[in-house]
């Protein structure tokens, strides 16, 4: 059957003209079903992958079931997954800027967690606070650093980005290895990233 576009929607809208609203309630639903279902995974996964860059780091070898260690310890990494999502949220309604600010401090977290698993996951957060502490423009030069590769990503529908995230991920925890020891020290040593960094 050959119907034009125009027709199709005219044909949606009259069947949906009685239960438009019941339509609305079940969308809803379900758009807060996924995103209750992103907070439950997304800080155990979050804590997988860091430690995939860790053993990886490590020269040990890695496989899919790393990704679910991070389920380990689920309650703490739940928690400070959604602590931190929520005081980003909040900070990014004040304006971007703030918002961006406070995701670069909360950054380390799951590495310390990893390097220190009995803390709690405040002391995480605390931790990560102190470590950022004139670190913070440093990391967002080295993810401006792979400015190219988001652009090609884009162009390859995201497609291109499953193979940079590693790259961007294991520069992390190199990033983070460099700081770490730095904050016995000195907690406001910032390095300079050259131009010549801004690699594919």
């Amino acid at each position: 059957m050959n119907i034009s576009i125009r027709e199709m929607k005219v044909k949606a809208k009259e069947l949906l003209k009685d239960q438009w609203g019941m339509f609305t309630l079940i969308e809803l639903i379900s758009s807060l079903l996924m995103n209750v279902a992103s907070l439950l995974v997304g800080g155990p996964l979050t804590m997988g992958l860091s430690m995939v860059a860790v053993k990886i780091t490590k020269g040990e070898k890695v496989n899919v079931i790393t990704l679910f260690e991070g389920f380990t310890d689920f309650l703490k990494v739940f928690i400070l997954y959604l602590v931190n999502a929520i005081y980003v949220l909040l900070w990014s309604l004040l304006f971007i800027i703030p918002g961006i600010v406070k995701a670069l401090s909360y950054s380390m977290c799951y590495f310390i967690l990893i390097d220190s698993p009995d803390i709690t996951y405040d002391e995480a957060r605390r931790r990560s606070i102190e470590m950022m502490r004139g670190n913070k423009g440093k990391l967002f030069r080295l993810y401006l650093s792979f400015l190219g590769w988001y652009i090609l990503s884009y162009f390859t529908l995201g497609i291109l980005f499953l193979f940079v995230m590693p790259y961007i991920r294991m520069t992390l925890y190199q990033f983070y290895q460099s700081i770490a020891p730095d904050q016995i020290i000195d907690s406001g040593i910032t390095v300079e990233i050259d131009p010549n960094d801004i690699t594919f």
